[in-house]
C-alpha cells in the first residue's frame, strides 16, 4: 500500500451528529438533519429500536393496567 493510501486508511473520520436515525414506539423511523427537525418529531422519538420498544412497553403496560382497573371497577371497554 502506497503512502498516501495508508494515511487515508488510518486517519480516522469526524464525527457527525446528523444526519441520524430515530425511532418512534409505533414502529416509524425517520432521518433528522439538524437539531430543529429533530425537536419538530416530538418527546417519544428515540435515539435507538431498543429505546422505542421500552418506551412502547411502558406504554402498553400503563394501558393495561388502566384498562384492568376500569374493568374492576365495572366500566368495562
Amino acid at each position: 500500500m502506497d503512502k498516501e493510501t495508508e494515511i487515508r486508511v488510518n486517519t480516522p473520520i469526524p464525527f457527525q451528529e446528523f444526519p441520524k436515525m430515530k425511532y418512534h414506539p409505533d414502529g416509524r423511523t425517520a432521518i433528522v438533519e439538524d437539531d430543529k427537525a429533530e425537536s419538530a418529531l416530538g418527546g417519544e422519538w428515540a435515539p435507538n429500536p431498543t429505546e422505542a420498544a421500552k418506551v412502547k412497553a411502558e406504554r402498553d403496560d400503563a394501558d393495561a393496567k388502566k384498562l384492568a382497573a376500569q374493568i374492576a371497577k365495572g366500566k368495562g371497554l
